[in-house]
């Protein structure tokens, strides 16, 4: 089975009661029903569970691409971040 998720966003905070996990927003390309546009916040966490990876050298309000893959962490799904790009600040 494949499971990889790639996505553009912005890191928008780290979650205070899991030092582990940041907030990532990703603008989709459409509106709902009611005309708002959909803003997705996905839970990520660095591959080797450890805040000392790439994903915690960039400050929030970064701009970023992520390529991971989709896990169980906790009870929740979240993004495993395998590898990360700084696109720049927002």
């Amino acid at each position: 089975m494949v499971n990889v998720v790639i996505f553009m966003g912005v890191i928008v905070k780290d979650d205070p009661d899991d030092k582990l996990v940041r907030y990532v927003e990703v603008v989709e390309e459409y509106r709902n029903i009611s005309g708002q546009i959909v803003r997705d916040i996905i839970p990520v966490i660095n591959w080797n569970k450890t805040n000392k990876g790439n994903l915690f050298s960039f400050p929030v309000g970064s701009l970023v691409m992520i390529k991971g893959h989709l896990e169980n962490y906790l009870d929740k799904f979240i993004v495993v971040c395998e590898n990360i790009n700084y696109l720049g600040k927002n």
